[in-house]
């Protein structure tokens, strides 16, 4: 029985469902992934932090999010309130 618990849950970021591996993404998915918007993802494009693909729309190759989340540094103590 679902009693809406669990879209609050979700939307409150407590217990998301980890997305299944896709090779490609678009940036609306990277940003969900992410949970940050549209436009922080562009700017990263823009920047070249982070590789995209035009195929049509803008795609991200999964490895280059990868590589892209595992090369930003942990927050230290105290910085992340």
């Amino acid at each position: 029985m679902n009693n809406g618990k669990d879209k609050e849950s979700r939307i409150r970021g407590e217990n998301v469902p980890v997305m299944e591996y896709q090779p490609l993404y678009t940036v609306p998915a990277v940003a969900k992934i992410m949970r940050v918007t549209n436009n922080f993802v562009y700017e990263k494009i823009n920047s070249g932090e982070l590789p995209a693909l035009r195929l049509g729309s803008l795609k991200i190759r999964g490895s280059d999010l990868e590589k892209y989340i595992e090369g930003q540094e942990p927050v230290s103590r105290g910085e992340g309130q």
